[in-house]
């Protein structure tokens, strides 16, 4: 018997293209409802297509695993993040490792383009796949809150005029970035990115407009893969009109969840102050991996002096499974990154620091040691809008 001939793992090109978005689409879109490349618009774009990673098999598409890459502004931190998007592998083709084998070229990508973290999003019963990239499941993300027609009473509306974003115009883009911004967290937008996202089928951007200026706005997606109420910005009065519009507007009773991070953005305080009651997890098994461990401490340095409040300690952490030991010594306030064993010592692998870093899922339970207990979990927010 002739051995397959294998090409790959490598970059997609404008070649491939169309036969990848076939294989995606019928595991991902079946139905034709939505189409994936709009639906993921940044990742099949020219210019990303080497960050998909695909393998041929005989001639033909067996598996992809494509990333985008981000920036990250957080509480004076500044850190690089590559999103995992929909995965795929031929249904003839699985269990004989294809798609990890893309995975881990996606990781090799990530490495010289010096991208510090990875997410991805997935079931429970596939974490021990991902777990042989080093993704480890970690803490739930966010807040959902499940809201009828109903419930739009329990919401002011404060007398704003409310309009529609048209994507054609792009008038009130720059408003709606600015507004985006002032929240001291999130992923980095540029233009090019927020005309983007703010276009997609079936998302509709209400504006909040006081004295003819915008005050607020508010994302409803009607998509499968970005579901709700994901996204809001601006003041609290203008955010508030708008969901009580939103809510109003539902054609049946059937409820919108509506979406916020663990960070007190507008949208959280609205949420937590008129429907607490209804607060759940996201329950959106997020997964992590920590590409450049000192690297990334290091950008997160401010974060962790802050937490560490001043107090002068060291500990080392050797990351087993990696052979990398990092040492984090706090003096005056300031942080510094090294590689030295100290006398506080602990060995980790790289699921255990991840679990340790961000906090661990239920399934993958895991007792951060001292003094890591003190220090982590560390939190940013993925809004769901930028997860493509």
């Amino acid at each position: 018997m002739s051995k397959v001939r294998i090409d790959g793992p490598r970059g997609c090109t404008a070649e491939d293209l169309d036969e990848l978005v076939a294989l995606v689409s019928g595991i991902f879109r079946p139905d034709g409802f939505q189409d994936i490349r709009t639906d993921y618009p940044l990742v099949y774009r020219d210019e990303n297509l080497p960050n998909i990673r695909l393998i041929r098999a005989a001639g033909q598409i067996v598996a992809e695993v494509p990333f985008v890459p981000w920036t990250v502004a957080h509480e004076g931190c500044r850190f690089t993040i590559a999103v995992i998007s929909p995965t795929a592998t031929h249904v003839d083709h699985r269990h004989k490792g294809y798609g990890l084998r893309c995975l881990n070229s996606c990781i090799e990508c990530m490495a010289l383009q010096g991208i510090d973290l990875a997410v991805l999003w997935t079931m429970v019963k596939t974490f021990r796949f991902y777990n042989h990239a080093a993704f480890e499941g970690v803490r739930d993300q966010g807040h959902t809150f499940p809201c009828g027609r109903g419930d739009a009473s329990r919401f002011e509306h404060h007398g704003e005029q409310v309009v529609d974003y048209d994507p054609r115009s792009r008038q009130y883009l720059v408003d709606i970035m600015s507004m985006h911004e002032a929240e001291p967290f999130g992923f980095v937008r540029n233009v090019d990115r927020a005309a983007t996202f703010y276009s997609l089928p079936l998302l509709t951007t209400h504006l909040a407009l006081r004295g003819g200026e915008p005050a607020a706005y508010l994302c409803v997606s009607r998509s499968s893969n970005k579901p709700g109420i994901i996204e809001a910005g601006g003041d609290s009065d203008g955010v508030e009109t708008l969901v009580h519009h939103a809510l109003a507007s539902l054609a049946d009773d059937n409820p919108v969840t509506v979406h916020t991070s663990l960070c007190p953005t507008v949208l959280y305080e609205l949420m937590h102050a008129k429907v607490a009651d209804r607060r759940g997890g996201s329950g959106e098994n997020t997964m992590l991996r920590i590409n450049d461990i000192p690297g990334f401490l290091g950008r997160i340095a401010p974060w962790l002096e802050r937490r560490n409040a001043g107090t002068d300690a060291s500990v080392s952490i050797r990351v087993t499974d990696a052979d990398q030991t990092v040492s984090l010594d706090f003096r005056g306030g300031r942080l510094s990154i090294g590689t030295e064993r100290r006398t506080q010592h602990l060995e980790l692998t790289r699921l255990e620091l991840t679990s340790a870093v961000f906090g661990p899922h239920p399934a993958s339970p895991f007792q951060t040691p001292p003094p890591l207990d003190l220090l982590f979990p560390f939190y940013f927010p993925i809004a769901v809008l930028d997860r493509s």
